[in-house]
């Protein structure tokens, strides 16, 4: 009988582990990990259901999505063909990180109407602070579940469920980017654009059988500062070449019909 191999890429050492055998593999990893003092990994596919079970991080690809946010957006305001000066973005956070306020930063350069929609209110006083000092924008933030994106022209779901998220009135046309989860929008009205992840391009060397490339490059960017992954990023080429919906990638007309 052929042996069953199952994979794994530890990241700090850029390598595959192979398991000879399919029985205890759970069991067989977390050895590994103890053994090694693993701090994060990527999984393959086959293993990846295993994500919540073993004693370490394991990359989901996370933040390289949150790291491609500004890119995602500037994107999405070429296809519809509007001016970022002028758009209307809201984000949906609960949980404050270091990506997500730099993510802001970087927008509030250009965007002068940006939303963070929360229930933890208090957690983001300190970046409304940064903003305007740094660069004059008042960054509105509340939690009105009838007003608050009902105007927005892209919505970006950082972590909000798919329950939350149906709790608020949205506007029936944007366009929402959900980052690290899939929220359908229940509201039969809403006629707008909702992506659920992104075509990448990425170099040839992080493509390997039976792994998912972002899961492989984002274990290249996971240690570096914001900064430094940005740089990293743009020296890679690294880009979006679609948006993927619920019912596979949406095509560029689905953009334009939103300008008209």
């Amino acid at each position: 009988m052929k042996a069953l191999f199952k994979r794994i890429v530890v990241d700090k050492e850029n390598k595959i582990i192979k398991i000879r055998n399919a029985k205890n593999v759970e069991d067989k990893i977390n050895k590994i990990i103890t053994k090694n003092d693993i701090s994060s990994m990527v999984l393959s596919k086959d293993l990846y259901s295993l994500k919540d079970k073993l004693n370490c991080k394991v990359l989901t690809g996370e933040r390289l999505l949150n790291l491609m946010l500004y890119d995602a957006i500037k994107k999405i305001l070429e296809l519809i063909n509007k001016d970022e000066a002028n758009i209307h973005i809201s984000i949906l956070v609960n949980n404050n990180n270091g990506d997500i306020i730099d993510n802001v930063l970087e927008l509030a350069r250009e965007t002068k109407i940006i939303n963070i929609v929360t229930e933890n209110i208090s957690q983001f006083l300190k970046v409304q602070e940064n903003i305007y000092n740094s660069y004059g924008v008042l960054i509105k933030i509340s939690n009105n579940k009838r007003k608050d994106l009902l105007r927005s022209d892209i919505i970006v779901n950082i972590d909000f469920s798919e329950e939350k998220i149906n709790k608020y009135i949205i506007n029936r046309e944007a366009v929402i980017i959900n980052v690290n989860n899939d929220s359908k929008i229940k509201d039969k009205k809403f006629v707008g654009i909702n992506i659920k992840e992104y075509i990448i391009k990425f170099p040839q060397n992080f493509k390997a059988e039976g792994f998912n490339p972002i899961h492989m490059y984002e274990a290249s960017i996971y240690d570096l500062s914001f900064k430094k992954a940005i740089e990293k990023l743009n020296k890679d080429s690294i880009h979006i070449m679609k948006f993927v919906g619920s019912n596979g990638a949406i095509a560029k007309e689905e953009f334009i019909r939103l300008n008209n």
